[in-house]
């Protein structure tokens, strides 16, 4: 019976994970829903100083989603000027996405790779830049494919997905300070040479 069950069995997981369970039944644990009840308290209160007497929920929610956003763009500026920079543009650095630091136009998710010479060739593998980054401690950026595993293995993409790109994700809990670090950390192990 179990092996006709997985000779039948179309895995629910994403393609590129390779072999694993196929059906995980069970739900979610209780604090997981749960846990979902504190979010739009915690975002009216990210409203700031609007008087909550005087406006809706829809009002409260849209003020916090404005703070949040002015926030995140400026949490972008000082990363997307280092990595928009000549001295990074010299060593290879390249954005993946949009060249924005503009709320309107991303998110402040932000992608890199290091090319070479040729454009294309990557000069420092993704997961190095990590392991240097990491070395440094207490701030984590990431590198893969973050499941964009189509994309990066696009021929006109020209990528490994398993090295992929580095990632920096930052939030509106995040800090400039924060950013700046990450900046400091970055600049010495992206434009020194190898």
């Amino acid at each position: 019976r179990k092996s006709s069950l997985d000779s039948s069995l179309a895995s629910l997981s994403h393609y590129f994970l390779g072999d694993i369970q196929k059906l995980q039944p069970g739900g979610s644990g209780y604090e997981i829903p749960y846990g979902t009840t504190g979010v739009l308290p915690y975002l009216l209160g990210l409203a700031g100083g609007v008087e909550v007497e005087d406006r809706s929920e829809s009002e409260l929610l849209e003020a916090a989603f404005q703070r949040i956003g002015a926030h995140e763009e400026d949490l972008m500026k000082p990363i997307m000027g280092f990595l928009l920079s000549e001295e990074a543009r010299k060593a290879g650095v390249r954005i993946v996405g949009p060249e924005s630091a503009d709320q309107q136009v991303r998110a402040p998710t932000i992608s890199f790779v290091i090319v070479g010479e040729d454009g294309k060739t990557k000069r420092i593998q993704s997961k190095d830049v990590v392991a240097k980054f990491d070395s440094q401690g207490g701030i984590g950026i990431r590198y893969g494919h973050h499941y964009a595993h189509r994309l990066l293995s696009r021929p006109d993409f020209g990528m490994d997905p398993s090295d992929g790109v580095i990632r920096i994700s930052l939030l509106h809990y995040n800090t400039v300070e924060e950013v700046r670090k990450i900046v400091d950390i970055l600049k010495p192990l992206l434009v020194s040479p190898n």
